[in-house]
């Protein structure tokens, strides 16, 4: 095999902006031979930014040659929305189950289950006025369930609510699921990824555990072997798409 310091140039793709320097060279080769692992431990002790080895004006370059673009990252499936908001100070919940005609059991639940058909959502109401849907796959969908309850509750349980403008609905937690369509081995990548965030029991779960923190966002990845994996935690639907993409990067980095 030949040394780093005689790659043939069909292994140097920028030689129109001047070449690139030793350091990167060594990086693009090792990459290119199947290893990239050990690839920074070279340039590690260089002061100066990977980018400043390029000679090229975008500083992503080396990034893109060595990663698929983030855009090849399969769109989260959304399976659940779970969001909250708050209709009055207080509520009557026996008399309101009276009203709609619910059973509610104040022993086993706190909460008064009101379920909605069309959109499929499930409203929880407590007695602080607070009410939580879960079950929703957009949030159309939660609008609409929270819209439906506070009709029945002004309609038929005469209650007197907040004004619409002061109950804004706010998303608690965001449910997708990813396919990576990579066929996964949960053994290997216990080890491989990062041991702070990996757990991985298959005695009591099937799947590998992996936790994402990243600019404040803080999600939970549900890893199984197949490369279906199911992300929870997130706060916002932009957030489910850049766990989605660092989830499926660092997978294929530790694959």
């Amino acid at each position: 095999m030949r040394s780093p310091q005689h790659i043939p140039p069909v292994y140097t793709p920028w030689r129109h902006s001047g070449g690139i320097s030793h350091p990167v060279r060594l990086l693009l080769y090792r990459h290119l031979c199947g290893s990239t692992k050990a690839c920074f431990s070279d340039i590690s002790s260089s002061p100066a930014p990977i980018s400043s080895h390029l000679h090229l004006k975008h500083p992503l370059s080396i990034y893109r040659c060595m990663h698929p673009p983030l855009s090849m990252t399969p769109k989260p499936c959304i399976v659940n929305m779970v969001a909250s908001t708050r209709f009055c100070n207080a509520i009557d919940l026996n008399q309101v189950s009276l009203d709609l005609k619910i059973d509610y059991e104040q022993e086993q639940f706190p909460g008064m289950v009101y379920k909605v058909r069309t959109p499929k959502v499930c409203v929880l109401l407590f007695r602080s006025g607070k009410a939580v849907a879960t079950g929703a796959k957009s949030i159309g969908d939660v609008e609409t369930a929270f819209s439906i309850l506070r009709e029945d509750l002004i309609d038929n349980a005469k209650l007197t609510l907040w004004d619409e403008t002061d109950c804004e609905a706010h998303l608690q937690n965001v449910v997708v699921t990813v396919d990576t369509e990579m066929a996964l081995n949960l053994n290997d990548l216990s080890i491989t990824l990062p041991f702070a965030k990996t757990e991985y029991e298959p005695e009591q779960f099937p799947g590998l555990i992996y936790r994402i923190e990243d600019n404040g966002m803080k999600a939970v990845c549900l890893v199984f072997s197949s490369g279906k994996c199911v992300i929870t935690g997130c706060k916002t639907i932009p957030q489910t798409q850049e766990a989605a993409n660092i989830l499926v990067h660092d997978l294929s980095e530790a694959k």
